[in-house]
């Protein structure tokens, strides 16, 4: 087990549970309920982001946002008219990113 903000405390098992449950979109509060973490406990350990806990967290739902942007690419290069307007805002939101 490790240390986390907050005493909190992280098993291998857990770590794993939260990846997963990032990786399909769970809010903070749903994932909290699921593995028992004190739903704040669980907010401050995501918002630090030099924790183990965070960067598995976002690394697994970035995992995930890639996946699917992956697939709308593909449809978009196929002709979808819904496809390429979020193929758009992707490129826009790249783009700001790139000048924060």
């Amino acid at each position: 087990m490790k240390q986390y903000p907050l005493n909190l405390m992280m098993t291998e098992e857990t770590f794993v549970r939260i990846e997963e449950y990032a990786a399909h979109f769970m809010r903070v509060d749903e994932i909290a309920i699921l593995t028992g973490i004190d739903e704040e406990d669980l907010k401050d350990a995501i918002a630090d982001k030099k924790s183990e806990l965070s960067k598995r967290y976002r690394k697994a739902r970035a995992e995930s946002v890639f996946s699917l942007r992956q697939k709308i690419l593909k449809l978009a290069k196929n002709g979808s008219p819904q496809a390429e307007l979020l193929i758009a805002g992707f490129i826009q939101e790249q783009t700001l990113s790139e000048n924060e």
